[in-house]
């Protein structure tokens, strides 16, 4: 995982918008926080909500790209 995360912080400085880039160095900031770990699921899906805004689709509903994910979203949701 270390490896896959490396490798696509190398590309994201080629093809990230500035958003994108932002919210990726929060990201892995907030990895060594384990009180962030909720924090960071929900960031991930920003940045991913960001990317799909860069290639020109819409935002999805939060929860619905970590679904793909975590099983127990819902739950996840509830709590926040």
């Amino acid at each position: 995982m270390i490896e896959d995360l490396s490798k696509f912080s190398k590309q994201i400085t080629l093809w990230g918008s500035s958003r994108v880039i932002n919210k990726w160095i929060q990201f892995r900031e907030n990895g060594s926080k384990p009180e962030k770990a909720k924090d960071n699921l929900f960031l991930m899906e920003d940045i991913m909500n960001d990317m799909r805004k860069d290639l020109g689709l819409k935002k999805v509903k939060k929860g619905n790209l970590l679904g793909f994910f975590v099983n127990d979203i819902k739950t996840a949701l509830k709590n926040k």
